[in-house]
Order: structure tokens, then sequence, then C-alpha cells
């Protein structure tokens, strides 16, 4: 007879109570505490086996040897079993150090003790003796005990053992004989508790499979004749008891027992004993709607979250597909009942919808009603219920539980309590928090434009899932509907703005055909009432559902979280939106949002967990919060936590921590604009100026360029005049501008900072700022006496921060280099790394290891490699780009001068797209001068003076000064002696008209190809 024994995926009930569990119902495994003990190899496994199978007692050498090793066991065999026996002990001690381990010495051989352990062989005999004992009063019952019982097996039991040279004659092989016998015996015995329990028709096709596979075993025969008769063919029945005795006869010379005989002359008699039992339950459960069984379109993006959900309902009873309204889990669910309708010898499917029942309903009797439950005289129908759903073989399908989750709940704790056949696919906004639950949590399509299906046709293959939805959805409107360059982009637009969800954009397409893409893209800040097609649910009211599920602080603090820009942290949600909750409350408050689906939340690279809104519900949250009163104090909440986080983050960059606070910002830059901007649309100038300031260093170091126009801004502004922290700004502005190459635009603010220092004498705060600032305009205004007069006057100041006495230090060394003055900048360059250990950020010291790299290139080229190199490394691991960038330049210098041209070419590209990416053009027209220099030096006069011309045109360019003005002056020379006056001009011309976008296309399309070439490098082929 074969057997099913199932394919290791079972629904398991783990044990946490710290016993030893031993699980023999398939491939062996012993956990300790809930730690898996390893095992080692098919040997060292046997050999515990076989002290498993003993129950405690002991097992001689020989009798092991002669199991695991055969009649030809190797002539150290016993050194062998000790060793095994040693390697299990290690096992155990490392998995349980203050257990005892129960492998123990016995005179002759081995033993397992057997104290306080949970072996699953002892779990099935208990469950078989309880369900003998409910089989006639309470059958459900013991159907619940017996499919239990089953549920243990994880394959055939002890067949990983079948191939060892003794195993037919070990005490394995009876064992697994023993197990294999009692697992048919429990297969019978569920049976013959699905008769008693009036599950006549179900249990027909399990009976005549069992016939079938074993023709001369009795039992099946009887139990399949008695369900026949209780089906009403009373002809079949007879037929196959008397087919039964004929085979029996003819095959085995045998007579079947009495039982059989008394049985046929039953059903011959029509025996009143043997009619069904009455009231009860109908016998077949019915069909899941046709609209659940044959979806109206294909679906899009889902095949993981599809096979997800499949794989847990493979282990779980109950799975809960959960996440915000509109997303798409009752599409999800439809799909998964219609691939198991495909399926041969699926479980029956039954869909209960309940987003029509009102919260408080029962659920039951809309359950009974639809599965054909009738109680009868003086039974409950929960009970009844109960019962039926025990015994039954099928998928239960609970569409929108999230206002009905302490009935559903309370109904599927008693259904799910003893591990039944029943299993559970529902779908909710809150998972329903039973222990048997596994939850699938479902978000947004994807509106990635790199997400691929490769069932679709290849010009489709580039387009989001979400944007293949909105096309497949609008074509059902309007056939003719087609994207093509003009409407993609809108498309793909809505799509992201809608947050891929799948209703939304469903809604949206809906009304292509009277809005057109363009319309809708226009109107779509209005989306909550825009979105609405008649006879379906809009957007309003889909989260007007899961609003209205929410309590009076959930609501409060829903409303306030809308005012966060980019996601937030619990602190954050604490302080800003929490208002009149405080501690535990608030916390109680944010996790009943993400229940319920209405707030999300992610873990972020630093393990800490991050919570957002999607737009579509911020949009909804806003709405409310500008409704309430407390919506004012909600925004300035806001602010005064953008300005106290900015203010921490300030010195927090100046230390060890500088990268953990560079993510933070990174992470909270949405709320940093969004602050910022309200701030200047309501005039609150002082939390604007403190933000500007407090995050001046941070848009320099780290090259934060959308930062730069947000001081330039400030420090234009009429109302700052005579403010305390106006210098301040107007400092960080004339930085910013300085950056992006308008130096005028600098000294015109620096100006001003001093005017407002000496009409305003108490506005002193950050004073030094200004020297500290006007130094760097002066380096690039190639003063550079001027340059460390400013950074002495800045360095001295009582106030100046720690990291800003590195860069001043730095700044002095940088301009005695530039005048010439050698010697002055390497006695600059010590106290300038002193000062950066003292520190202890990684930004100050890469600009340490730069200075000392770019004062070393001029006679120490090695030394300056090594320590170039490490800025670059230390920069990157702080993303501090702006030393990064510049330590790039000098490593490209230096390879210049020690001719290594390949190393040139390369790194000329990565140079000019770092500065371009951050818009720091006055860097940009340095590293263009240098390769200019390098076309010169490679007899390439042309895109030299072309690259040259573009340079001393642009304003953003920086001043040659220094001993180095004279030698571009020489170079200059010798490129207009090499071209000749008219070939000169032409190029000058050229260079001096060119926009700054095509001086890069010129530079990396042109001017470096031709130097690649001049120096004799080929490109290699890429693979």
């Amino acid at each position: 007879m074969e057997h099913d024994f199932g394919t290791g995926q079972v629904r398991e009930h783990p044990h946490d109570d710290g016993r030893v569990a031993y699980r023999l119902l398939g491939p062996l495994t012993v956990t300790v505490r809930g730690r898996l003990l390893p095992l080692g190899g098919l040997r060292r496994r046997a050999v515990l086996a076989l002290l498993l199978v003993a129950r405690g007692a002991s097992v001689g050498e020989d009798a092991i040897i002669d199991a695991v090793w055969g009649d030809n066991p190797p002539r150290d065999v016993r050194n062998g079993l000790q060793s095994h026996i040693s390697r299990l002990r290690a096992s155990w001690v490392q998995t349980a150090p203050d257990l005892e381990c129960p492998v123990l010495r016995t005179p002759g051989g081995y033993r397992l003790a057997m104290t306080d352990v949970d072996v699953d062989v002892d779990e099935v005999t208990s469950s078989v003796a309880a369900a003998g004992q409910s089989l006639d009063s309470r059958p459900a019952s013991a159907v619940s005990l017996l499919l239990h019982a089953l549920g243990c097996w994880r394959g055939r039991p002890l067949q990983e053992f079948a191939g060892l040279p003794g195993w037919p004659d070990s005490a394995l092989a009876a064992e697994q004989l023993q197990l294999d016998e009692l697992h048919r015996r429990i297969t019978e015995d569920l049976v013959e508790a699905r008769l008693a329990a009036g599950l006549y028709a179900e249990v027909l096709p399990d009976l005549r499979r069992m016939t079938a596979q074993d023709v001369l075993s009795e039992r099946p025969h009887r139990l399949l004749a008695l369900a026949l008769y209780r089906s009403g063919k009373p002809s079949e029945a007879l037929n196959t008891l008397r087919g039964y005795r004929a085979r029996l006869a003819e095959e085995a010379g045998l007579d079947p027992s009495a039982e059989l005989g008394a049985l046929e002359a039953k059903i011959l008699a029509q025996h009143p004993a043997l009619e069904p039992q009455r009231g009860g339950f109908t016998a077949n459960a019915p069909r899941a709607p046709l609209a659940w069984l044959r979806p109206p379109a294909p679906l899009l993006g889902r095949d993981a979250d599809l096979q997800r959900v499949r794989d847990a309902m493979a282990v779980s009873p109950l799975v809960t597909v959960t996440g915000t309204g509109g997303v798409g889990k009752t599409r999800l669910a439809m799909e998964v009942v219609s691939a198991l309708a495909r399926e041969t010898d699926a479980s029956p499917v039954v869909v209960l919808e309940l987003a029509s029942l009102r919260p408080g309903d029962s659920i039951d009797p809309v359950l009974a009603g639809m599965l054909g439950v009738r109680p009868g005289p003086e039974e409950p129908l929960g009970e009844v219920l109960v019962d039926y759903l025990r015994t039954r073989r099928l998928v239960l399908v609970l569409d929108n539980c999230e206002h009905l989750l302490v009935e559903v709940a309370d109904l599927l704790e008693r259904v799910l309590s003893d591990g039944p056949a029943l299993t559970v696919l529902a779908t909710s906004r809150e998972r329903l928090g039973l222990r048997a639950e596994q939850v699938v949590p479902l978000g947004p399509l994807s509106t990635h434009n790199g997400a691929q299906d490769f069932t679709e046709a290849p010009a489709q293959g580039h387009r989001s899932v979400a944007t293949r939805l909105f096309e497949q959805s609008a074509r059902r409107v309007q056939d003719d509907f087609t994207l093509d360059e003009r409407t993609l982009p809108a498309v793909d637009e809505l799509c992201r703005r809608l947050d891929g969800l799948p209703l939304a954009i469903e809604l949206a397409a809906g009304q292509v055909r009277t809005l057109g893409v363009m319309g809708l893209r226009d109107r779509l800040d209005d989306r909550l009432d825009l979105l609405s097609l008649p006879r379906q649910s809009s957007l309003r009211t889909v989260i007007d559902r899961s609003y209205a599920l929410l309590t009076a602080p959930e609501r409060a603090m829903f409303a306030g979280l809308s005012v966060f820009d980019g996601g937030f942290t619990l602190e954050a949600a604490e302080r800003v939106a929490g208002g009149a909750l405080t501690g535990s409350s608030t916390v109680k408050a944010l996790t009943r949002l993400v229940e319920a689906s209405m707030v999300s939340v992610r873990q972020d690279r630093s393990g800490r967990l991050r919570y957002s809104l999607l737009e579509t519900l911020r949009a909804y949250a806003a709405e409310r919060l500008a409704a309430d009163t407390a919506a004012g104090s909600a925004v300035l909440s806001h602010t005064a936590w953008v300005v106290d986080l900015v203010e921490e983050a300030e010195g927090a960059l100046e230390g060890p921590d500088e990268a953990q606070w560079v993510g933070i910002l990174e992470a909270e830059l949405p709320n940093i604009r969004t602050a910022w901007h309200g701030c200047i649309s309501r005039s609150d100038l002082t939390a604007a100026a403190r933000i500007t300031v407090a995050l001046a260093n941070y848009a320099q170091i780290h090259e934060q360029s959308e930062l730069w126009p947000w001081a330039r801004a400030l420090g234009v502004h009429p109302a700052l005049a005579g403010h305390p922290l106006s210098a301040a700004v107007q400092s960080a502005a004339a930085q910013a501008a300085c950056l992006q190459g308008d130096l005028d635009e600098a000294e015109r603010l620096l100006a001003a900072a001093q005017q407002t220092l000496k009409a305003h004498p108490h506005v002193s705060q950050r004073a030094w700022s200004c020297a500290a600032s006007a130094n760097i305009v002066a380096i690039f205004r190639g003063s550079y006496l001027e340059a460390e007069r400013l950074a002495r006057e800045a360095y001295d100041a009582p106030s100046v921060s720690p990291l800003w006495r590195v860069i001043l230090l730095a700044d002095i060394a940088l301009s005695r280099l530039y005048r010439g003055d050698i010697e002055g900048a390497r006695e600059a360059v010590a106290p300038c790394a002193r000062r950066a250990a003292d520190v202890g950020c990684p930004a100050g010291r890469s600009f340490a290891a730069f200075v000392d790299g770019e004062v070393a290139l001029v006679d120490d080229p090695d030394r300056a490699a090594a320590a170039l190199e490490q800025a670059v490394v230390i920069a990157r691991s702080v993303k501090a780009g702006y030393v990064e960038g510049v330590a790039m330049v000098s490593l490209l210098s230096g390879a210049m001068r020690r001719r290594d041209y390949q190393r040139a070419v390369d790194a000329f590209p990565a140079v000019i797209e770092h500065w371009q990416r951050s818009g720091m053009w006055v860097q940009q027209w340095t590293t263009l001068r240098l390769l200019a220099e390098f076309l010169a030096d490679l007899d390439q006069p042309r895109p030299a003076v072309v690259l040259l011309s573009a340079a001393d045109s642009a304003a953003e360019a920086s001043v040659v000064g220094g001993p180095e003005a004279g030698r571009a002056k020489e170079r200059w020379e010798r490129l207009v002696r090499r071209l000749g006056p008219e070939d000169t001009a032409r190029c000058v011309a050229m260079g001096s008209s060119m926009a700054r976008s095509d001086v890069i296309v010129y530079a990396l399309g042109i001017a470096l190809p031709r130097a690649r070439q001049a120096a004799g490098i080929t490109v290699a082929a890429r693979p």
C-alpha cells in the first residue's frame, strides 16, 4: 500500500517550553529550547536514531555497528563509533551548554535519556487515543485530533537511512514498518470519524483511492460500503462488499470477517442503525462566486506576492493579507481562489464577503447559511458551525475583515485551536492577532520603470507595473488608448503621485476618456474627490472607511502626521503629532495606525524603524488637520523639531558619529525642506535662519547643493536686517555663492555682513564665519596673502567651531602653497593634522590628509598619492563630497606630474562627473583647466585652447594666482605659437561662446579622446 507522508511543509506547533524535541516522522531533527541541534552526517544521525527508537533502553555497540556499517565494517569501527558519539555530545554542549547531554554510556553500549522530552510519535499516539474516546460522542473533535496526528508526518520516517549497509535487519527498518502501519491506521480512523460526523460524500474519493491501493485490506472496503449506503447508493455499497469477498477468496483463499458479513446483512435489510445522522449540516460546500473564479483582467506585478500567499497557506491554517485600502488585497485573494479552482484534487473554496456587514454584526449566521449548516433542536449555532468547519477540508476566504476583527477572531480561534483541515485566507487592513496567523503584508505596485514582467512583450518591458495597470484599465473605457512619448511620462508621474495604489490607478484610468492623461495629471491635487466612478468606491470613500475605525486619539495623531514629509521616526511622531497623548499612549496610537495600514513602516540602513504615510493618505490626513483648530500647532511643532534636529546635528557632525548623522540628515531632508519653506511662507525668519546657519557646514562639506539657494535667498531677504543671525546667514549665503562660482555675489554678501556687524553691534553670533567665508573667496580670487590673514582672524575667534579650526589651518597651508611658500605650507600641515585628530570627525581627518597630500605633491609624489588616497577613502565613508572631489583633483594632478597618462585619462571622467553632480562649478573649471594643461603637454593645442578660453570667459572660474599664474601664461604663449594667430582666434571664439553644458560634452566627447589617442592609450573592449 502506498502512503502519502506529506512533503515537509506542515503546520507545526513548535515547543517553546525549553524541552528537548525529537522528530522521527520525517527527516530526523532534534531541537533544544527551540534551537536546531546540528546532527552531522548520515552515520552520526543513524547512531542517534537507533538510540531514539530504543526509547531509553541500552543499545549494544555491536547492534549499532551492524546497523550502520553492515557486515564489513572498517578495522577501527569502534573508534569511529566513539567519534560519532563524541561529536553528538559536542553539538549538544554547543547548543545547550547548561543542560546535561542525554547520550549516556552503558556497559557494552549507549542509551538516550528520555526524561522530560517531546517525541512526535508520542504526540501522535496520544492524539489517536483521545480521538478514539471522542468518536461516538464528539466525532468532530475526533476528526480534528486525527488531522493533527497526520499533520505530524513530514515524510516517510527513517527513510534517509534506507541506504545503510545494515538497514534490512536493523531496528530502524522495523521501526519504519511500525510507523507505516500507524499512519495507515490513522488514515482509516480519520475516514471513520468523518463518516461519524456525517461527511459521507466528502470521504468517498479518499476511500476509493484507499481501496484501489490495497485491494485486500478489509477495513477500507467496509468504510467505503458504509459511505456509499449513507450517500444513497445501497446497490453500489453491496457490490463493493461482494467484490471484495470474491477477490479475497480468489487471491488469498480467505473469507472476510464476520463484521463484514454483518454489515452486508444490515445493508440488505436497510437496518436503521445504518441511517445517516440527522441535523448538523449539508454535505457539500458551496462554490466560490463566479467573479472570484474568473477575475476580470490579468493580475499585473503580483507574481511574488501570489507565491508568498500560496507558500504561507501551505504551512499555516490562517493567512491574512494586510494592506491599506485600495492596495489590491481582494484582487490578490481572487487570484489565489482562481488558481486553486484550476488545480486537480484541490480543496473546495468558500468565499464570504464581509463588506456589507456592519461593525458588531455576528458572522456566524451568515457563514452558517452560506455553508448550509443547520443546528438541530436546542443545538447552539456556534458550536455546530465550529464542528462543521473543524471537520472539513476546505479553503475559507473572509474578505474585508477590518471592521469585524473581534467577531472573526473569536470564530477562528475556536475553529483553529486543534489543527484542523480548514485553511483560512483573510483580507484585512489590520491583522486578526491570532497565534496561528501568518500575516502577508501587501504593498503598492512598483512605479519604477526598471520593473519588468518577462511575460509581457519586449516593448512593454521597460514600463513600470503601475503604468501597465493604468494602460490596461484605460483600454476598458477607451479601446484605442495607447501610450506614446508624450503621454507615457505623464502616466508615469500619475502613478507615482498615486503611490502605486491599484484602486487609485484604476479610478484615474476610468476618467481618461473624459479628462485625458494631461487633464488627469493637472487635476491630481484634488485626487480624493476626482477619483470616483459610478457604482464604484471613490478613493475618499475607501479611506473614510479606514478612518472611521480609528479612535479619537488615533485620528488626531493620523492628522498630525501629515505635517511630515518623507517619513519620520517614533521620537519625531511623539514630539510633533502626539498632541495631548504622552508616553505609551503615543506609541499605542502609532502602533494602531500601523496595524490598520494607515501608516507604513520600514527599517532603514542603520536598523532604525522609519514610518511614513502614502501621499494619498497624507493628502487625506492634511485635510483632516486643516479642519482642526490644532493645525497650526502641529506645523509649529514640526518646525521646532526640525530646528532642534539640525542644531543637534551641527555639533554631532564634528564628532565620531558623523556618518550616523549624515544618514539622519539625508533621511530627514524632505522634512527639513518642508519646514524651511514653511518658515519663509509665514515669515518666520528666526527659525529659517537657525536652520540655514546650522546646515551651512553640512551644505559645503557634504555637497548638499539643494541647500545653497536657501542660504542665498535668505541672505538677501529684506526683513533679515538687524536680526541676531543676519551676519551668520549672510556668511553662509556667501559661502554657497562661492561654491557655485558666483564670487561677485559672495563678496557683496560678505560686505553686507560686515556692514551689519558695524551697524548692529549686538549682532555678533558667529561673527567669525564672515572672516572664514571671506578667506574661501580670497583663495578663489588668487589673493593668497589676504586669504591667510582672514583665515588667521577667524581661527583666533574664541567661538570658532573645532572642525572649522581644522579647515582654517588647511586654508592657511593652501594659501602659502599656492603663493609659493612651500616651507610655510609644510609648517602648517602638522598642526592641521593634530587638530583633526583631536576633533575626531572623519571629515576633519580627510581635510588634513588632503592638505598633507597637496603640499607633498611638490617633491614627494609617493607620499602625496598615499595621503590623497587616504583622504578620498575617509571622505567617502561620510559622504564628504567636497573633500573627496578636491582630493581626486590633486590625485589627477599628481598622475600628470608623474606622466602616468593611463591613470590621468581614466580619472578625468569621474572627477568631471563628480563636480557636475554637485553643481560646484568653481571646482569644475579648475578641473577643466587641468585637462587643458594635460592636452598641452600631449601637444594637443586646439582642444587645450578651447577649454582654457571657456574657463577664462566663465564668471564662475577661480583666478589663477601665485607662481601658477606665470606658468599658465607661459603655457598659453606656447599654445599660441603652436597654433598661429588665426587658428588660435578660432579656438578662442569657440571656447568663449560655449554654454557650460556644451563645455562638458566637448571635454568628455572630444578633448579627452584626443588626449587618450595622443598618449597612445587604447580603450579596452567591454566584455
